[in-house]
Parts: structure tokens; C-alpha cells; sequence
């Protein structure tokens, strides 16, 4: 497993200063990932750093890598073919101090003219004085939708078998979401499963012949997720439990009608109800759902709850990687 940290100010009201969330996000992943194998990072929002910082002249790229390499961590920087030209001399500084290679995040657009990608790949790794096969490509998707299916597997196939004649790399990984963005369609209190389109797409890709392409997705957050500030006086109870092809969205209600812990509580009841539960060995995640499925209220705000269908979800795609092989290799 190979996680994709991506560095985004909170979008809520806050003293925190620019350079202040960097350091924090710095510390988060040094908290959750240290001497756990390599990750790949972006810094989405770049903070315009003030002279009080050493050295002041440094990119805010230079100074996350420089501190999560003297912190233990694997850091590859990550780089998309839109990025302004600092970023990218920042890119390869740390490149060429670290030797750990690249990841290149490429999007739907970067996927049409395979020539164009493919120089963008080799000037990167020329300007970094690594081989391209030292880049991983991180082909991200965003939002799948079922319409969509049908051109990405023809996108994807004919890039990499255009780009497979033009230059080494060291991997590709296929990133893509169908998590539901809201709970529109789904009633007050009842439940809907979403089919995994990202894992119906890995499945045709491998069937086409590319089972080394590497699997990836957003876990239990919709792609679109922005961190605003709140409150949210009408904001659901809802539960994300990641199943073997699809996902089972459990909704409460408005917290108008009830306090989210007492929705909580209920929600982990109907899934345990249900029969789709996995049984609280798997990990953290669902060791949590069934302790609070046997109270009367379950501690815990939303984020608490996005953190236990992660840990779920995380549990059972790498069950998933380790049975199928090579449908995930």
C-alpha cells in the first residue's frame, strides 16, 4: 500500500496562519506514516511563507520533503504537467537530493496526445538527472460515472500501449472514485449500495491485458470534498461501509430531529443488522462499530466516522489485493 497524501489548506475560519497548516500537515503524515514504506506527496494550496522562516528562500516543497526525510518518511513529491515553473525546479531539487524518484499526476486531458506526455516525462527526468524510469505515473480520474466507463478503459489502453513505445517508467496506478457525492436519491433513514465503478474498471483493464497497472482510489471521500467551515444545522447521520463490489451508504436523518451520537449508535445497528458487517477483527474501524453498535449513543463527530469507514475500507481493499492477485498487482 502506497498512500497519496495531498496538502490542502482548510477551507474553515481560522487563525492559522498560511505556514502554520503546512508544518501541521507536515507533522500528520510524519504521524501516520513514518518508517511505513514510500508515499506520495503534493501541495495542492502553496502558503507564501514569510522571512521569519529558514532558509527563507526555500520552496514550500523543498522544506516538506527536507523535514520528512530527517523525520524517517518516504516521501516522492508529486507533480502535475500544469504546475507553475516553481514548483516544478522545486520538484526536481528534491528529486536530485532524495534519488527516490517521481510521481506524475496525469489527468484525463494529459491522456490524449501520448507524444506530448511522454516529453513532458522525459524533460522532467532530464531537469531531476534520473532515468524515466524513475517517474510513476498516477493516471487520476476523479469522478467515475457509469457513462464514463466504456471511454476511460479505450483512454487508458491506448495511452499506455502509445506511451509503452516511447519510454520507460516505473509504474502506472489507475485512481478514480464513485463515492457519492451527497446523499440525494437516498430517503431519510434507509440505505442504498453504490457499485464500486473504480473497481469495475481495474477489472476490464486487467482483463485488457494491463495487470501490472496498480490500483488506486479516494477511499470513503467523494473526490469533489472540500473542508468548509460549519455549522451545519441540518448536516446527516451517514455511515460508508466499503463491500466487496460496492459501497453501503446508511442514512440517518437532519440532526434537527436527532443528535448525530444517537444516529451513530442506530446507523452501526442497521449495519450489523444487515449481515454485511465483516466482524470486528478486521481492524480498528470495525472493532469501533461493533462496541458502539451495543450502546445507546455512539461518541464521535462526522470526522471520527470518515475515519472508521477509512480504516474499513482500507482493511478490505489491501484483503482484496492480497486474494486477487494479479488482478491487483
Amino acid at each position: 500500500m502506497c498512500p497519496f497524501f495531498e496538502v490542502v489548506r482548510r477551507r474553515r475560519r481560522s487563525s492559522e496562519s498560511p505556514d502554520q497548516y503546512l508544518g501541521k500537515a507536515a507533522d500528520l503524515i510524519v504521524e501516520t506514516w513514518r518508517l511505513n514504506g514510500p508515499a506520495y506527496v503534493e501541495i495542492l494550496d502553496i502558503p507564501k511563507l514569510d522571512n521569519n522562516w529558514f532558509p527563507p528562500a526555500q520552496h514550500p516543497v523543498v522544506l516538506m520533503h527536507d523535514w520528512l526525510r530527517f523525520k524517517s518518511v518516504h516521501a516522492i513529491p508529486v507533480l502535475a504537467t500544469h504546475r507553475d515553473n516553481d514548483y516544478r525546479e522545486a520538484v526536481i531539487t528534491t528529486v536530485k537530493k532524495e534519488q527516490t524518484g517521481v510521481g506524475l499526476r496525469l489527468f484525463e486531458s494529459d491522456l490524449e496526445v501520448p507524444t506530448e506526455t511522454a516529453g513532458f516525462v522525459r524533460g522532467l527526468a532530464r531537469d531531476a538527472e534520473v532515468s524515466t524510469a524513475k517517474v510513476d505515473l498516477i493516471i487520476d480520474l476523479n469522478r467515475i460515472l457509469l457513462e464514463r466507463l466504456p471511454p476511460f478503459r479505450s483512454l487508458i489502453l491506448d495511452f499506455l500501449a502509445a506511451l509503452n513505445q516511447l519510454l520507460e517508467y516505473r509504474s502506472a496506478t489507475v485512481i478514480g472514485s464513485s463515492i457519492p457525492n451527497g446523499l440525494e436519491g437516498i430517503p431519510s433513514n434507509e440505505s442504498r449500495e453504490v457499485p464500486r465503478l473504480e473497481l469495475r474498471l481495474r477489472k476490464e483493464l486487467v482483463a485488457a491485458g494491463r495487470s501490472k497497472l496498480r490500483h488506486g482510489d479516494y477511499v470513503t471521500v467523494p473526490p469533489e470534498f472540500v473542508d468548509r467551515d460549519g455549522p451545519f444545522p441540518n448536516i446527516n447521520g451517514k455511515l460508508l461501509y466499503t463491500l466487496d463490489e460496492s459501497t453501503l451508504v446508511i442514512r440517518g436523518q437532519s440532526r434537527r430531529h436527532e443528535c448525530l451520537e444517537d444516529q451513530y449508535a442506530k446507523l452501526v445497528r442497521r449495519l450489523v443488522a444487515s449481515g454485511r458487517f465483516r466482524g470486528a477483527e478486521l481492524g480498528w474501524g470495525d472493532n469501533y462499530i461493533e462496541m458502539c453498535s451495543r450502546w445507546p449513543s455512539a461518541p464521535g463527530d462526522p470526522t471520527t466516522w470518515v475515519a472508521v469507514g477509512t480504516c474499513h475500507h482500507l482493511e478490505l481493499v489491501s484483503a482484496q489485493i492480497a486474494r486477487d492477485v494479479p488482478a491487483f498487482v
